[in-house]
This record gives structure tokens, sequence and C-alpha cells, in this order.
């Protein structure tokens, strides 16, 4: 009877080993699957053109592999014209800033450039205004070219509006980007019937400056 106890504990003993070095195991799995989807979860967009300080200089200099996203806003009355910089470290925002930028041709424009620093890091990481970067719209939207705005035909244009914003997008990584543009989006859109527009394409524009909590 107490060769059968001591089996039994030294049975129990094993087994007890057994799981702490399962329970190790599947914790140490645990960390290299996580490391792995961090190392997955870097972001690279499908950019070709090169990227220059002529098209505008970023007030910040990007890291390798991070991405900004400018939404510049015309505004047609105003003195000014504005740039929205946000800047994504993978998929998390870790930057935001506004620069407002007086008109050159405006002689005596008494308006000043100023830089705002909207937030950095943890003021940015749980504010969920932001927009996700890595999304099937916007993958889908990068297909798009500048031409796509428009359908190839000798139509002429009809609509006709003046004293609108223009609104333009660029996405920038590792010293290249993509941009677009369009002249009164909203307007085009709605009100103007011309075959010429690609309102399907108009539409995923203005949607993404929408997510980007732009006015429009």
């Amino acid at each position: 009877m107490r060769i059968f106890l001591i089996l039994l504990t030294l049975l129990l003993i094993s087994c007890k080993n057994e799981n702490k070095l399962q329970n190790k195991t599947e914790i140490s799995k645990t960390k290299i699957e996580s490391s792995d989807s961090i190392v997955k979860k870097t972001i690279l967009l499908p950019l070709e053109q090169k990227w220059n300080d002529s098209i505008f200089k970023l007030p910040y200099q990007l890291k390798k592999d991070e991405i900004s996203v400018v939404i510049g806003i015309g505004y047609g009355w105003l003195v000014y014209d504005e740039l929205h910089h946000f800047v994504y470290s993978n998929d998390t925002l870790s930057k935001h800033f506004i620069e407002k930028i007086p008109k050159a041709y405006i002689k005596k424009n008494k308006e000043k450039y100023h830089l705002e620093k909207i937030g950095e890091n943890s003021e940015l990481k749980n504010n969920s205004k932001y927009y996700i970067l890595n999304t099937p719209e916007v993958k889908r939207f990068l297909k798009y070219e500048q031409d796509d705005f428009t359908f190839n035909s000798k139509k002429v244009n009809n609509c006709i509006v003046t004293d609108n914003n223009s609104y333009s997008i660029y996405f920038i990584q590792n010293n290249k980007f993509k941009s677009y543009w369009y002249y009164a989006p909203n307007f085009m859109l709605e009100r103007c019937n011309n075959e010429n527009i690609n309102k399907k394409m108009l539409q995923e524009f203005i949607g993404l400056l929408k997510n980007w909590n732009v006015d429009l």
C-alpha cells in the first residue's frame, strides 16, 4: 500500500511539471506570434513618384516606413490655404499638424504662416475620430490615378462654379508619393450632370476626406 501511494505521488508531481512546461511553451509561442504580428503590421504603400521639397516642404522628418497623409484645402475666398498632416507609424497615428499658409500671390497679405501641433503619440493613440490607414477603402483608392477622375470623352464640361474650395490628398512614404486633387468636389458630385465625371471615384475621394474629418 505504501509503495502504491509513493508511485501515485510521483505520478502527480510528474504531471504538474509537464503542465508547467506546456504552459511555458504556450507563453513562448504567444510571444513569438505577437512579435511576428508586429513585424507583419508594417504597411508599405504602392507609391512610385519621387518626392521632393519643391512639391512642398514637410514640417517634420519622416522615418523609414513612416507614412504621411497630407490633406490640402485651397480656400477660394480666404487669404490662406491649409495643409493637414497625419503621420502614421504602421497603422497608428503618431503625429498631427495643421499648417496655415498665406497665399503668395496676394499683395500685402497680412496673414502669417502658422504651424499648429495638434497632438502626438499617446494623445492620439486612442482617439477614434482619426481614420485608420490600413483599410480596403484606402487600398482600393490608391489603384486610381489623377486622370481617372474623368472619362475619356469629347463632350464639353458645362458645369461652372467659382470661389469654391479645392481639395488634395497626398500619401508619402520612403521619399515616394501619390496624390489626387479636385476642385469643388461636392458641387460636381451632387449638382453637376456632366457625364465626363467619374462620380464613383469622386464619391470615394470625398469619403476619404470626410474620414479624416475634413469639412467640405
